[in-house]
């Protein structure tokens, strides 16, 4: 019986991050990507939006990593000059978006942007009439993962809905629950309330990197940084104050005594080794017991 508790200690001890005593009050959690990415997603995306808007240093990041990933584009190679000129035509064009604001290289930059700062987009295929200028009869509407209902979750519509997804019987994403508006896109006399819809998953791409098995959605790029990037309230708050200080004018504070008659001022001696204080000419007896700034004339 001991040597078997002995076995068993040493088997625990065969990794030193499980047996360290340094990591005694290190407890992560046991919990599945989903679960852990659930209460994540929202409010990390949020704090990685704000640094990206107020720290330099998060939007290089988020510029770095857009830059590196698409830089003036992805593109394709056709086998024959017609599809290459239809598809030239769509993709050099705005007429590929749903907004009509980008061509298709500035949507993959964006969509990248977004995958980044927030961990996931969604880009909507939206069905077009064919045209000269969109061949391709096809528009693309990049979405922000705030258009997610994550608060859609059980049996719905015969499907397991985690999250806002629901999957087949394989666990592949069927249906998407997505809000037509984006729920942060509010303004007075515009309705506050409003439904998702489910979007098959055929006309939706969902842009995330996936790190574990089983894991639906990301949390934003930026969530190992975001503790180092958010300024330390303490001390910004410490270095406005010496700051302050520093600028400051320096001053002398005199008072009279007992002993000494008007018109003169006592000064403390000074600490062992330190230089005396250069002599300066006592004060009128209207300055007594007020502060004189240096470079100032004492007020009457």
């Amino acid at each position: 019986m001991i040597a078997r508790l002995r076995s068993a200690w040493q088997a625990f001890h065969g990794y030193a991050a499980a047996g360290d005593l340094r990591a005694s009050v290190w407890a992560p959690s046991g919990g599945s990507a989903n679960n852990e990415v659930a209460g994540a997603a929202a409010p990390v995306a949020r704090r990685a939006r704000d640094a990206v808007r107020n720290d330099p240093y998060a939007a290089r990041i988020v510029d770095l990593w857009t830059g590196n990933a698409v830089g003036a584009g992805i593109t394709t190679r056709w086998p024959d000059a017609a599809h290459a000129t239809a598809w030239r035509r769509w993709s050099d064009s705005t007429e590929c978006e749903a907004e009509r604001r980008l061509d298709l290289y500035g949507l993959q930059a964006l969509a990248m942007r977004a995958v980044v700062e927030s961990g996931e987009c969604f880009i909507r295929l939206l069905p077009a009439e064919i045209t000269p200028a969109n061949p391709v009869g096809l528009r693309l509407q990049v979405l922000e993962s705030d258009h997610l209902d994550t608060m859609r979750t059980g049996l719905l519509d015969g499907l397991a809905t985690l999250q806002g997804i629901g999957l087949d019987d394989a666990g592949a994403p069927a249906i998407y629950w997505l809000f037509p508006r984006h729920p942060g896109n509010w303004w007075p006399g515009m309705p506050a309330a409003y439904a998702s819809e489910p979007i098959a998953a055929r006309d939706v791409l969902h842009l995330y990197r996936k790190r574990r098995p089983g894991q639906l959605r990301d949390v934003s790029w930026l969530a190992p940084v975001l503790m180092t990037l958010m300024p330390d309230p303490t001390t910004e708050t410490t270095t406005a104050v010496l700051s302050v200080a520093a600028s400051a004018p320096s001053r002398t504070c005199t008072r009279p005594t007992r002993s000494s008659p008007p018109g003169t001022t006592t000064r403390s001696s000074p600490a062992p080794g330190s230089k005396p204080a250069p002599s300066t000419p006592a004060p009128s007896a209207a300055a007594h017991g007020r502060c004189i700034s240096s470079g100032r004339k004492p007020n009457a």
